[in-house]
C-alpha cells in the first residue's frame, strides 16, 4: 500500500469518526431539551389541576361547547323542514290547477293495483315521445295527457301540447310485484323529463299498496282453482241453433264464446272442444263449460249456476254432463266438487285471501 491509499483511507475513517460524534451530541442535546420541557410541563400540570378541581372550568367550557354544537344542529334541522314546507307548498300551488280539472278516466285506474306519476308544466309542453321507461320494469304503463283544459289518452302518432301528464303503472301482474327501486328509477327518470320541460312532478306513496300485495302473494297460488267440464250431445248440434238457446238463456257472445256474467264478472263461459271459440259454420257434439273460481267471491254460487245451466240443457237437448276427463258425471261425482269447493272457500278465509280482488285477477288473469 502506497502513501496516497493510506491516507484516502485515514481521510475515509475520521469522516466518519467525526460524523459519528456530531449524531451522539445531538441525540445528546435532544434528551437533555425534552427532559427539561417535561419537568416544566408536570409543573404547570399540578397547578392547573389544583384550579381544575376546584371550579372545574374547563369542563364547563366543554359542556358548553357541546350545548352550542347542539343548538346549530337543530336549527340547520329546523332550516331543512322550513325549506322542505316551503317546497311543498310551492309543489301544491304549481298543481293548483291541474288538479282542478276533472280527471274522467279514473274507471281505468286501479287504486290497489297501480301507481300514479303526476307531472304539470310552468308552460304548455311540446310532447311527442315519453322517456323509454321499459328499460326498469315490463309493467304495463298507461299515459294521460292534459291538454286545452281536457284529459286524453297519450297517442303515440301524434304531438301534444301538454299542460300536464299523469303516467299509471301497473304495481303487479302475472310476473308478480314491482321492487321499489324500479320504481325509484321511473321516478327519476320523469323527473329528468319533468325537469326538461320546466315542470313539477310528484308521486303518491305506493309503500303500503307493495306491501299488501306482497302479504297477498305468499298465500295466493292456492287460490287459482279452474273447473272445467263437458256437454256432450247425442247428435251434432249447429252452431246458429245453440247460439240461440244460450243467448234466451242470458248468455253473452264475445267473438264467438259465450259468456255468463253475475255481479259483473264472467262467472263460467262455453267453448268449443279443444278451449278454442265456435266456428259459426260448424256442428258441436262435444263443448266444454269453463269457470275460473278464483274470480269470484262467492265459488259456491257460480257451481250452482252451472249445474242450473246443465240440467235445462239436458232437458231441451239430449245431451249429458261429463267431467273434466269426459266420463259421463255422476252423484259421487258432483258430491265430491261440493266438497272441494266448501273445501276450497275454507283454507281462502283461513288465509286471508280475498277472492276476486284485483290482485288476483292480475295475477291470474
Amino acid at each position: 500500500m502506497n502513501q496516497v491509499q493510506l491516507a484516502i483511507i485515514l481521510i475515509i475513517v475520521g469522516a466518519i469518526i467525526i460524523i459519528i460524534g456530531n449524531h451522539i451530541y445531538q441525540e445528546h442535546k435532544f434528551k437533555k431539551s425534552i427532559d427539561l420541557g417535561f419537568n416544566n410541563s408536570n409543573n404547570d400540570t399540578i397547578e392547573n389541576n389544583s384550579m381544575i378541581f376546584e371550579n372545574k372550568e374547563p369542563i364547563q367550557v366543554n359542556n358548553v361547547r357541546d350545548i352550542e354544537d347542539k343548538d346549530m344542529f337543530d336549527i340547520d334541522l329546523n332550516l331543512n323542514e322550513d325549506d322542505s314546507k316551503v317546497e311543498n307548498e310551492h309543489v301544491q300551488k304549481a298543481f293548483a290547477h291541474y288538479d282542478s280539472v276533472q280527471f274522467q278516466f279514473d274507471s281505468k285506474i286501479n287504486k290497489i293495483c297501480q301507481h300514479i306519476i303526476d307531472i304539470t308544466f310552468s308552460n304548455t309542453a311540446k310532447i311527442k315521445m315519453f322517456p323509454e321507461l321499459s328499460q326498469f320494469t315490463g309493467k304495463a304503463i298507461q299515459y294521460f295527457i292534459l291538454e286545452k283544459g281536457n284529459w286524453h289518452t297519450y297517442d303515440r302518432s301524434k304531438k301534444h301540447n301538454a299542460d300536464g301528464v299523469k303516467i299509471v303503472l301497473d304495481l303487479v301482474d302475472s310476473e308478480g310485484v314491482i321492487y321499489p327501486l324500479q320504481l325509484s328509477n321511473i321516478y327519476n327518470e320523469l323527473a329528468k323529463f319533468a325537469d326538461y320541460h320546466k315542470g313539477f312532478i310528484r308521486e303518491e306513496d305506493s309503500a303500503q299498496k307493495i306491501t299488501y300485495i306482497q302479504e297477498q302473494i305468499k298465500h295466493i297460488s292456492s287460490a287459482q282453482l279452474e273447473l272445467e267440464l263437458f256437454m256432450v250431445n247425442k247428435v251434432d248440434i249447429p252452431f246458429r241453433v245453440l247460439s240461440a238457446y244460450l243467448i234466451n238463456k242470458g248468455f253473452i257472445e264475445n267473438n264467438y264464446s259465450f259468456q255468463y256474467i253475475i255481479d259483473g264478472k264472467v262467472a263460467f263461459y262455453l267453448l268449443d272442444e279443444n278451449g278454442s271459440q265456435f266456428n259459426p259454420s260448424s256442428e258441436y257434439r262435444l263443448f266444454s263449460i269453463n269457470s275460473k273460481l278464483h274470480h269470484t267471491k262467492t265459488p259456491k254460487v257460480v257451481i250452482d249456476k252451472i249445474f242450473d245451466f246443465a240440467e235445462d240443457y239436458m232437458q231441451n237437448f239430449e245431451a249429458r254432463l261429463l267431467t273434466n276427463n269426459k266420463i259421463v258425471m255422476s252423484d259421487k261425482d258432483y258430491n265430491m266438487l261440493e266438497r272441494q269447493i266448501k273445501n276450497y272457500m275454507a283454507t281462502c278465509e283461513r288465509l286471508k285471501i280475498d277472492l276476486a280482488s284485483d290482485i288476483i285477477m292480475k295475477l291470474y288473469p
